[in-house]
Order: structure tokens, then C-alpha cells, then sequence
């Protein structure tokens, strides 16, 4: 009785002891009109559809990473802001400007192109990747949540106890 006690008590401060609710990592890829590919990742909460508050953010241009700490801003219609920067998982909501000070990416609603969004790539101050191309493609970006450590904690935690009952619901012989 002590031991399934003891077990329970484990199990419930595994699950309800972690407190509130941290940003989660995430990947993200998009395959430009002009060929490359833009990856990297970033932190965020997800809400629906939206990732919001994106911090962490890293870039890389077909593999080779971007220098320095990435900010992230958004467009606001007029000009690029400090704050903002929203992602979606399906590529139909994102508004985010990740940049270093020289190099950028950005994914933004664009009204002024004949599509309602535009991408970007900026290696260097004039040297672009789809410059002002109105060819964004919601089918090109892609967005996966990467897995906590947490997460593999709390599901060890969980196959341990149902082993441990499986153990104690063994027929024992009389």
C-alpha cells in the first residue's frame, strides 16, 4: 500500500509540479521561390493556430547559419516593428521580421504585391533572396514544435507506473 502511495504521489508531482506553462522550441523551414531554403528556430507560445512572443530566434540560409542573436519584429502594415512577431502552423497567419542588424528574413502581409503576403532573405545589405517577389507560398513553410525533455520525463514516469501495477496485479499463487 505504502509503495502505490508513494507511486501516486511521484506521479502527481510529475505532472502538476511543473508549474506554469513554459515557451515551447520550435523548427521552421521555407523553401523560397528563388530556390533556397530558409530554416532555423525559435521559442513561442502557441495559441490555435498562432505561435506569439517568438523569442531565441536562429537563421540559417541552406544550412549555413546567420550570425549573432536574431531579434524578431513584425510589419504593421507601414513599417517593421520591435514587437509582435507571430508564426503560424499553417502559414496562412505569420507577420514575423527575424534579423541580425544586416541579414533578415522576414514573412509579412504584404498589400502592395498582387498576393496578400510576401518572403525574404537578406544575406547582406543588397544582396537578396526573392526580393519583393509577391511569391510567398503557404504550402512552403513549415512549423514543428520540438520535444521538451519534459515530455520524455513524464511519459518514462507514466510507463513506470503502469508496469508497477502490472507487477502488483500478477497472480500470485496460493
Amino acid at each position: 500500500m505504502k509503495s502505490s502511495l508513494r507511486l501516486i504521489a511521484l506521479t502527481a508531482t510529475l505532472v502538476f509540479g511543473s508549474g506554469a506553462q513554459a515557451s515551447q522550441t520550435y523548427d521552421y523551414s521555407y523553401k523560397l521561390y528563388d530556390g533556397p531554403t530558409a530554416s532555423g528556430s525559435f521559442t513561442g507560445d502557441a495559441s490555435g493556430n498562432l505561435i506569439t512572443n517568438l523569442l531565441n530566434v536562429t537563421l540559417k540560409l541552406d544550412g549555413a547559419a546567420f550570425p549573432g542573436p536574431m531579434t524578431a519584429g513584425s510589419y504593421d502594415g507601414v513599417k517593421v516593428i520591435a514587437s509582435g512577431a507571430t508564426a503560424s502552423f499553417d502559414g496562412t497567419g505569420s507577420n514575423f521580421f527575424f534579423s541580425n542588424g544586416t541579414s533578415y528574413f522576414y514573412i509579412i502581409p504584404w498589400s502592395q504585391a498582387v498576393v496578400s503576403d510576401a518572403a525574404q532573405v537578406q544575406i547582406s545589405p543588397g544582396q537578396y533572396v526573392d526580393y519583393y517577389n509577391g511569391n510567398y507560398s503557404p504550402a512552403n513553410w513549415h512549423v514543428t514544435a520540438v520535444p521538451e525533455p519534459e515530455s520524455f520525463a513524464l511519459m518514462l514516469a507514466g510507463l513506470g507506473l503502469i508496469g508497477g501495477l502490472a507487477r502488483r496485479r500478477k497472480v500470485r499463487p496460493a
